[in-house]
């Protein structure tokens, strides 16, 4: 087994260097005698090598990131720009023995309602990711739209951050997997998207 001894220096010891020598050498053997008692079956803690704790980390076309800023006027449903379009993929997913969640962030800017006269419109935004396991592609939605809403009147201008996280529960099996973020508004808003990133996260099961 490595050891380090530690060899004190006690009161009323002559001054010699021959006990910190000591002390030096067993660092210097140490690393040359590691044996079973050091490094033993267990030592790992299970949870280091079990399911569902490694990841692979996206690069390239699996990451979207740009800071923007670019105007967004759709009044239905439409893939949302900041930048380019906040899309990625292709990707290779196999849903048997992996397991992909989707993180998605941005921060928005958009019209507030004029709201003191009767009649007046609500400005809503909707925001919702999509994903196409074709080459077509054919989108189907991942997660219900977040809607955001504007209050007040016309002077005010709402913004703030949105955080989307959703897990494809769906049957996957393709190296032409893609995801996007669509976007809409309602009563002729238009929201302004800046610092958007769109990226997965697929773990091994």
């Amino acid at each position: 087994m490595s050891r380090v001894t530690v060899t004190p220096i006690d009161v009323g010891d002559d001054v010699t260097i021959s006990k910190p020598n000591t002390m030096l050498a067993s660092w210097d053997v140490a690393t040359a005698v590691i044996d079973g008692e050091n490094i033993r079956l267990g030592g790992i803690h299970q949870r280091n090598i079990a399911a569902d704790t490694a990841s692979e980390t996206p690069t390239g076309t699996d990451v979207f990131e740009n800071v923007g800023p670019t105007t967004n006027s759709n009044a239905a449903w439409a893939v949302a720009v900041c930048g380019a379009n906040i899309e990625i993929g292709d990707l290779t997913y196999n849903s048997s023995n992996e397991e992909m969640i989707i993180y998605c962030s941005f921060e928005y800017e958009g019209e507030a309602s004029d709201n003191t006269g009767a009649g007046d419109p609500q400005y809503i935004f909707e925001f919702r990711l999509q994903y196409a396991d074709d080459g077509v592609p054919t989108w189907n939605t991942i997660a219900r739209s977040t809607r955001r809403e504007s209050n007040g009147n016309e002077l005010i201008i709402m913004h703030g951050s949105m955080d989307i996280v959703a897990r494809v529960t769906e049957s996957v099996n393709s190296s032409n997997f893609r995801v996007r973020l669509q976007q809409q508004e309602t009563n002729g808003a238009n929201v302004i998207l800046t610092n958007c990133a769109l990226f997965p996260r697929v773990v091994k099961l």
